[in-house]
Formats: C-alpha cells, sequence, structure tokens
C-alpha cells in the first residue's frame, strides 16, 4: 500500500510512542534500593508527577498482640493519625482540609500502614506528618478518649454483621500465632478497649514502632536529593525509645491440619463457605509471581475452571472467589463461595475433584493465554506513572523481606517475563502443590450443620 510522507511520519510517530509504552511497563530498568537514614529506611520511587505520596509501613500489626491486648495495634493506628503536635488537639483532618491532601491508615493481621498524598507542593508538610507520627507522636488522653469511641463505633459495624463470626472462626483455627488468632474477634477487642490506658498504648508503640520494623516509602516527583536532605532533618534529633522488644520469628504462622468447623447462622438463606490452604510459599519463592494468575486461573471468570462446571454446567453457585496472601508467615490460598443448604456437600466435593483434576491434568492452551492476556491487560489500564502503581508493585516485595540479606525483588518488567513463560505444566505443579488438602481448613456459616466431605 502506497503511503504518503505525512502518513509515514505519522506511522513513525505511533511506533516510537508504542515503544515507550512497553519500556515504561517495567516502571525502573532495575529495582530501586532501599537506603538508611539515621537508622530509619527508606524506599524512594521516583515518578514523573507533581503528586507525592509519604508513607510508613509496619511489619507486624495483629501478630504482635495477644488475647490480653488485641486490638491495640488498630486503637494505636486511630490515636497516631491524630497525634501530630500541628492539629493542635483538633481533628487532623481539619489541619489538612484546605490542602486538598487524601490521607488514612489501616491495620491488619500482619502490616500496619500511615499514608498522604497530595500536590508536591506540599510535600515538604506531609513528610513531616508522617515522620513525626511515627517517631514522635503526641499521646493526649483527650485524643485517647476520642478515638476510643470511633474504634468502638467501627467495631460495633462489624459486630451488627454475621459474617464476623465466620472470620473469626476462620482465624482462630487458622493461626498458631495468639495476635492473629483473635485478629477478627470484636467481641473480646470491644471487651478489651477501654481497658488500654495511656501507659500501654505507649509501650506497646516504643516495642513495635522501631527501627527493625518499620519501611518509609516516598513515591514523587521531587529531586531524590532533596528527598534524602529533608527526611534527613526530621530524623537526625529523633531521641525515640526503641526496644525492640517485638521480634518476627522465622517460623509458619499456620495451625496445618484438616479441619472443618461450622458456624451457626439461624438467618442464613444461603450457606457461606471459605476453604484456605496454607504454604510454605514466601515472597522470594520462585512460584511466588504466579499466585495470582494460577488462582485466577482456577477461580474469577465464568470461564475459571471452577466456575464453568459449578456455575456454567451445574447450576449450583453464582460466584467463586480464589485469593492470594502472602505475608511473613507464609501464604494462605483462599476459595470463597455461597451455595443453597442442600448443595453444600456437592459443591465442596466438586471444588477438590477439580483442583484434583487439574494437578493431573493440563489446561488448555487457549485458557493459558487467556490468562496472560488479561495480566497484561490490567497492567496496560493502570496509570503506570501514577505513586499508587510503583507503590503498589514494590512496596510488598520489599516489607516481607525488610531484614533479609539476600532479597529477591521484581522488577515489573521481570514479572511480565515470568508470566510470559508461565507454561502449562508450571500451573499444573503450582495447582497440585496449592490444593493439597493435607493441612486444609474448611469453615462455613449457615442455617445447618450438614458438611460431611471427606478430604
Amino acid at each position: 500500500m502506497y503511503m504518503t510522507k505525512t502518513q509515514k511520519k505519522k506511522l513513525k510517530r505511533k511506533n516510537k510512542t508504542s515503544k515507550n509504552t512497553v519500556e515504561q511497563i517495567s516502571f525502573y530498568k532495575k529495582v530501586p534500593d532501599i537506603i538508611t537514614i539515621n537508622g530509619y529506611k527508606l524506599l524512594i520511587l521516583p515518578r514523573k508527577t507533581n503528586i507525592s505520596l509519604v508513607e510508613c509501613v509496619l511489619l507486624g500489626g495483629f501478630y504482635f498482640e495477644s488475647k490480653e491486648n488485641t486490638g491495640i495495634s488498630h486503637l494505636l493506628e486511630h490515636i497516631l493519625t491524630a497525634s501530630w503536635k500541628k492539629c493542635k488537639l483538633s481533628k487532623c483532618s481539619v489541619f489538612w482540609e484546605k490542602y486538598g491532601v487524601e490521607t488514612n491508615a489501616s491495620t491488619d493481621v500482619s502490616t500496619n500502614r500511615y499514608w498522604i498524598k497530595g500536590l508536591s507542593t506540599f510535600f515538604d508538610k506531609m513528610l513531616e506528618y508522617i515522620v513525626e507520627i511515627m517517631l514522635n507522636p503526641q499521646f493526649d488522653e483527650s485524643i485517647i478518649k476520642k478515638e476510643k469511641k470511633a474504634v468502638e463505633n467501627e467495631l460495633n459495624q462489624y459486630f451488627n454483621k454475621p459474617s464476623w463470626k465466620l472470620e473469626d472462626t476462620v482465624s482462630k483455627n487458622l493461626y498458631t500465632v495468639a495476635g492473629m488468632r483473635y485478629a477478627d474477634d470484636v467481641d473480646e477487642q470491644l471487651k478489651v478497649l477501654y481497658l488500654l490506658t495511656k501507659k500501654k498504648l505507649i509501650e506497646h508503640f516504643n516495642n513495635f514502632y522501631t527501627k527493625k520494623n518499620m519501611l518509609f516509602i516516598i513515591s514523587t516527583g521531587i529531586d531524590r536529593q532533596v528527598v534524602m536532605k529533608n527526611f534527613d532533618n526530621l530524623t537526625k534529633h529523633v531521641k525515640k525509645n526503641e526496644k525492640h522488644k517485638f521480634v518476627i520469628k522465622k517460623q509458619l504462622c499456620f495451625q496445618n491440619k484438616q479441619r472443618i468447623v461450622y458456624v451457626k447462622e439461624p438467618t442464613a438463606k444461603n450457606t457461606d463457605i471459605e476453604i484456605y490452604f496454607p504454604l510454605d510459599i514466601y515472597i522470594n519463592n520462585e512460584d511466588y509471581p504466579y499466585l495470582n494468575i494460577v488462582s485466577s486461573i482456577v477461580a474469577g471468570d465464568l470461564t475459571s475452571l471452577l466456575l464453568s462446571v459449578l456455575r456454567g454446567k451445574l447450576k449450583l453457585v453464582y460466584g467463586v472467589k480464589c485469593y492470594t496472601n502472602t505475608n511473613m508467615c507464609g501464604t494462605v490460598v483462599n476459595i470463597i463461595v455461597s451455595t443453597l443448604d442442600n448443595n453444600v456437600n456437592r459443591v465442596v466435593e466438586k471444588i477438590f475433584e477439580i483442583c484434583k483434576i487439574y494437578s493431573k491434568k493440563l489446561i488448555t492452551t487457549n485458557k493459558l493465554l487467556q490468562a496472560k492476556r488479561k495480566f497484561k491487560m490490567q497492567i496496560y489500564q493502570k496509570n503506570l506513572n501514577s505513586v499508587e502503581s510503583v507503590r503498589n508493585f514494590y512496596a510488598i516485595q520489599y516489607l516481607y523481606q525488610l531484614n533479609d540479606k539476600n532479597k529477591k525483588i521484581y522488577t515489573l518488567k521481570e514479572k511480565i517475563k515470568k508470566i510470559n513463560g508461565l507454561t502449562k505444566g508450571k500451573v499444573r505443579s503450582i495447582i497440585k502443590k496449592i490444593f493439597d488438602t493435607k493441612n486444609c481448613l474448611i469453615v462455613y456459616q449457615g442455617k445447618k450443620n450438614i458438611l460431611k466431605t471427606k478430604f
């Protein structure tokens, strides 16, 4: 086909744009390094943007709690976000209102996260806020009293939902670590809440919020040297009473026993079923990059291995989800499904049957291609220059190897390469590894105690 000079120029520009897009997929050509400033670990993730994200993420969460102080990390989360001296005992949300920032915090079984995002014009203030509440918070009785009320209301919202009993039963039967076992015990946390004194909160803070457990992450378009200088100025005079009492033990946190547990719920219309497979797979394991894509092959859309049979052929369910969660304890793969009471046994049996089949049988070429292309599509749909995208990709990789000498960190380009090289044989071996029922936990909630499935 004949092309004019103008058409050739347009095509050349288009090809050049496509090439640049592909190159950007990697975020960076090589993984960024953690730097240590005044003993604090800092990960700088540069982006070409006028937005800055400043956060501190901590290794621990509920892991460092006991039954006697369950929920203290959650209460601390509330208190610390309001503990900046410049807020002057009013809500810090009032202070930040005119700046148009977004800020929040979260606590889960293995992490705590505090973050703020806004225009880079206000970077200095945002950085000061995160550093101060992490290293030099103001513990004031009025703030503690106010935030206890907020936590009480939040916990009561969970308490009103019957699903909390299911999640609590899962935690009690899945984990060995006391703090993780009580992470979803809303009833116990409400009992403990008003027994958590200022003295106990400060002691927990000093034991837990330490240089060993803490990683600061900054994603911004501001010059790296400027970021380092500002961070140095804010941290060099800190005199924090760190005790380093809490240490992550390199051991599995899972009970690792075959078990079926029933949770009675008289008002249930369906039976909700959660199946857990704890695994000795860590962030630096060679199979880790494949976990999410394999779980999407197993359950997800209508063409997935489970849903194509359970919904497409047998009409037993509406949906099936398969999630993976990897932290310092290893990995848990979780299948979630809901069905009519009279279908419970058949659904669970079919799930085990299908997983067993594909631990021996190869998936089709089309199914593997579909999964790879969906994986790439999800990446291409993201704004890869955003501060959130680069943070979400690197933060967990670094956090769960925070104190390891030999870290295994992937760039996005390296991960794509591994996914491109994923074979049907590899999918089969991972399915076989994941769905080994010897440590399987099933927790189900409904009107009737009817599950008789044999593993």
